[in-house]
């Protein structure tokens, strides 16, 4: 397993690239400097350089399997079909991508994810598996080894006539009630990881911090209302230069620092710049505290 060489943060993004995804890219590069990032899209954003982003096209990344599921798709969800397939689609440009890397270590990045510390204390704590996951969710996965396992997976299901004809009446049964039942991404994931073969979730609370599932999940964390939805209470301390965000335990008062947020549906308004790349000289200022505050609600 390649370990010598630092991890690569790979985003995929299709359509017109959201002014969110910029906080994203910029949270990674000003936490982990020397990290590779790459973004796989359709278009190419005039701040790639700033950052050191490599950009590649979906078509730059073909592989076989691609080609096999691509074919063997059938959309069973409520969702938009080009969403659901793109997103099972990109697991199989990631291998051949992490192949092309000469199998280094890779974070699987949602657009909606912001990193806020070093990973590599993170990664340390990782065993020997291929793909790990936080709370059943691919947002920001882990990637140490060949993803064939979960590829064959997919396929295996795709394929499955009976299997297929299940989900599709699961899925209409479910609509009946105004309830929710889809075969896509989240669901596949769910069957792979909890079948314990190259696959595990890993602990949220790591030596680097808190890995985050949902900012709207209190999951344990002094929260308060913002609009119509609840978000964790978030006080932001500066150390060597940088702003990280730390979290208060409801119960023992205990607090911990975040090493990543997600910051999921609505939530994306709520993305800043909180550390520009490169870094300015000098402390937070009380006009730069009085506007984190009004981002995110302080758990004091």
């Amino acid at each position: 397993m390649e370990t010598a060489q630092p991890p690569s943060f790979v985003f995929f993004h299709y359509g017109r690239l959201p002014k969110y995804l910029r906080f994203a890219v910029e949270s990674v590069r000003s936490s982990n400097p020397e990290a590779g990032i790459i973004l796989v899209s359709e278009h190419t954003p005039d701040w790639k350089d700033e950052y050191q982003v490599e950009c590649r096209s979906f078509a730059s990344l073909p592989s076989e399997k691609l080609e096999r599921f691509k074919k063997s798709y059938r959309h069973i969800s409520v969702f938009d079909e080009f969403y659901e397939r793109f997103v099972l689609e990109r697991w199989y440009m990631l291998e051949t991508l992490r192949q092309e890397l000469g199998g280094r270590t890779l974070f699987l990045v949602d657009s909606d994810v912001m990193v806020f510390g070093d990973v590599s204390p993170f990664l340390a704590q990782l065993g020997d598996k291929h793909l790990y996951c936080c709370g059943w969710s691919p947002h920001f996965s882990v990637i140490r080894g060949p993803l064939d396992g979960f590829l064959d997976h997919i396929l295996s299901r795709y394929t499955d006539e009976e299997y297929l004809a299940n989900a599709q009446r699961l899925h209409d049964e479910a609509r009946k009630k105004k309830q929710l039942k889809t075969l896509g991404e989240m669901q596949l994931f769910y069957e792979y990881i909890s079948s314990g073969q190259d696959g595990q979730q890993y602990d949220k609370i790591s030596c680097a911090g808190y890995l985050d599932i949902n900012i709207h999940v209190p999951d344990g964390f002094v929260s308060a209302k913002a609009g119509r939805r609840t978000v964790k209470c978030v006080r932001w301390e500066q150390q060597d230069g940088r702003l990280v965000p730390t979290l208060k335990r409801e119960d023992s008062g205990e607090v911990i620092p975040a090493l990543m947020l997600h910051f999921q549906g609505p939530a994306k308004k709520r993305m800043r710049s909180f550390n520009p790349w490169p870094a300015p000289a000098g402390p937070v200022t009380g006009f730069k505290r009085w506007l984190l505050k009004r981002t995110l609600p302080d758990w004091a």
